[in-house]
C-alpha cells in the first residue's frame, strides 16, 4: 500500500475511508487492512483540522494512548518510545479486551496521526517474522 504520505508492504490491502462526526468536526479515517487468518495487519491515519496544530505532539500521542488503553486487558511488554524520520512515536504490546494480542505503534506527523497495528489470535502465533517485516516496511515518504 502506498499513499501520498507513506509506503508499506501490505499485499492485497484495500483502502477504506470512513468519516466520523466528532466534537472537532468531521474526521476522515483512512484504513488499510489485511487479515491473514490468525493475524491481522492494519494501518490507519487521520488528518486533524489546522487549528489543532497548536497542540503539542506529546499531548496528541498521550491522547491516542489513552484511547487505546480503554480497550486493553493487560500490557504484555513495556512500552517503547519510537522515532521515524525525526517524527515521534510510541509502541505498545498488550492483550485487548477481545482476547487478541496486539503490537501497536502510534506516530504523529504534522497534523496526521498514524496507527500501525498487528493483532494475533493466539500466543504461539503472535508477532512472528512477518509481523516484523510488516512494521519495518512502514515508512514515511517525507
Amino acid at each position: 500500500a502506498t499513499t501520498e504520505i507513506y509506503t508499506l508492504s501490505l499485499p492485497d490491502a484495500l483502502p477504506i475511508c470512513q468519516v466520523f462526526d466528532t466534537h472537532m468536526g468531521d474526521l476522515s479515517v483512512r484504513t488499510f487492512s489485511v487479515d491473514s487468518g490468525s493475524r491481522a495487519y492494519t494501518v490507519f491515519y487521520t488528518a486533524f483540522p489546522d487549528y489543532l496544530a497548536v497542540i503539542p505532539v506529546e499531548t496528541t500521542i498521550e491522547s491516542a494512548i489513552d484511547g487505546v488503553l480503554a480497550n486493553v486487558r493487560r500490557r504484555t511488554e513495556p512500552d517503547r518510545v519510537l522515532e521515524m524520520n525525526g517524527y515521534p512515536g510510541h509502541e505498545m504490546h498488550y492483550e485487548g479486551r477481545d482476547g487478541l494480542l496486539y503490537q501497536h505503534q502510534i506516530f504523529v506527523v504534522d497534523r496526521h496521526i498514524f496507527q500501525v497495528v498487528a493483532a494475533a489470535g493466539d500466543r504461539e502465533d503472535s508477532f512472528a517474522d512477518d509481523s516484523e517485516r510488516f512494521f519495518s516496511s512502514f515508512e514515511f515518504l517525507y
